[in-house]
């Protein structure tokens, strides 16, 4: 197999005759030219594919496009042909930054796409010298032998992206996949059909540790498995000890305080406000940083009362709190941005934002408030089936959201608040409802 992103010779790199520019001034063009331009770029010359290729393939998935729409994900030794592929190209093993093992959230092919063997990922993992986000998507990690301990050293972020967990032995691949690493920056679960009991192991017994645990886009509010495996997770040792974050997009439930009892040093803690449960703070005792969650989509409010609620029961020591304010409105046809911003501005206008302004002037030790604003609308007519949310301009939710809160704040308590607008992310289903 022939690695066509790497030059032949000398002079490959080398500008053509007829080229008025060195090389190295088309290199810095192509390192500040936009990802959709990139695989334009490729194409111009075997130099330009070189350059370009180290950005193209800094994120890579597997399968690719073309070959999931052949259906090749779906044969024996799938993985097998994508280690060969990478064992065969020592320039996309140095271009790998983020990895991702499975089809994309969306791809319509089905629950599971296969199995992958806890060895095969260790090889395809230490071929990667650069690798720093890895996300298996809709795969099995499985161990059909006793693992050697092997370690893979440190990962940023590892993620299990809409994996089956139907079976005590899925449960077991996760950890065996754990256990490859000496560390983990952020762990990302997502899971389902996660209602089995996970067995006693020892697969956790080495030393690992895992600075931040995620649980956004996951179901395992509604899977018992899926929190039965995080605790369980949490049980080590030295996992126990090392997390210092915890998000969770589930409100404060029994099985997310079970959690955070089993973390002994989390400082940072995100969720999502509930209308009926109140949070437990006290059994977070070191924590500094907080972020929630202000939406209810079942009936287009903001859940404004009950933020203040919790805000009041936070404690003495926080340092930092951002509430996320997400606002999808329902319009008539013609939709326009301007009604979007009408409807967000009079649900802010219609809340009481006196318990926020004492909240404010009693936190002085509070280093900082923030508020993000994120608004979409969509017509009403179609809101039961996949049409996609308009995002409103961040610059004009910002704007309509400094306007209420100068009036409804005093000078000061403004003074205090931040507002950063934010966008969605295409491939996150943070905020994806209905």
């Amino acid at each position: 197999m022939t690695d066509v992103t790497q030059p032949t010779g000398e002079s490959s790199r080398t500008p053509t005759g007829s080229s008025r520019f060195p090389q190295e001034l088309y290199d810095i063009i192509i390192a500040l030219a936009s990802t959709e331009s990139l695989s334009s770029c490729s194409l111009v010359s075997r130099s330009w594919l070189y350059t370009a290729s180290s950005r193209l393939l800094a994120d890579f998935r597997w399968p690719t496009k073309s070959l999931t729409k052949e259906k090749k994900h779906q044969e024996d030794g799938f993985f097998r042909c994508f280690m060969k592929a990478l064992t065969e190209s020592p320039r996309l093993q140095g271009c790998i930054r983020s990895l991702r093992l499975g089809p994309a959230p969306g791809t319509e092919i089905g629950h599971t796409m296969g199995s992958i063997e806890i060895s095969l990922l260790a090889d395809i993992i230490a071929l990667c010298p650069r690798l720093d986000h890895l996300t298996l998507s809709r795969c099995r990690p499985y161990s059909s032998v006793a693992l050697e301990r092997r370690q893979c050293g440190r990962i940023g972020t590892l993620a299990f992206s809409c994996c089956s967990m139907a079976s005590p032995s899925d449960a077991e691949g996760v950890l065996h996949t754990l256990s490859l690493f000496s560390r983990v920056d952020r762990l990302r679960l997502s899971f389902y059909g996660a209602r089995v009991s996970v067995r006693p192991t020892n697969i956790l017994s080495t030393s690992l540790e895992i600075g931040r645990i995620e649980t956004f886009e996951t179901l395992a509010g509604f899977d018992p498995g899926a929190w039965e495996l995080l605790r369980h997770i949490c049980a080590s040792p030295s996992v126990r000890t090392s997390i210092r974050a915890f998000a969770t997009y589930d409100e404060f439930c029994p099985e997310v305080s079970d959690c955070l009892q089993q973390m002994s040093g989390v400082e940072e803690f995100t969720y999502c406000v509930d209308r009926f449960i109140t949070p437990a703070f006290s059994i977070i005792p070191s924590l500094r940083r907080l972020k929630m969650f202000v939406v209810n989509p079942g009936v287009l409010r903001l859940l404004w009362s009950s933020m203040i609620r919790d805000l009041m029961l936070t404690p003495d020591q926080l340092e930092q709190v951002t509430i996320n304010i997400f606002c999808p409105v329902l319009l008539h046809r013609p939709l326009h941005e301007e009604e979007a911003l009408e409807k967000l501005r009079a649900l802010l206008e219609d809340e009481d934002w006196h318990p926020l302004e004492q909240f404010l002037e009693q936190r002085t030790s509070l280093k900082s408030f923030e508020f993000e604003v994120l608004c979409i609308y969509k017509d009403h007519a179609h809101v039961a089936y996949r049409e996609p949310w308009s995002d409103v301009d961040p610059g004009h939710a910002e704007e309509t959201f400094r306007g209420v809160m100068d009036r409804k704040l005093s000078k000061g308590a403004a003074a205090r608040s931040i507002i950063t607008p934010i966008v969605r992310q295409s491939d996150s289903t943070l905020y994806r409802i209905f």
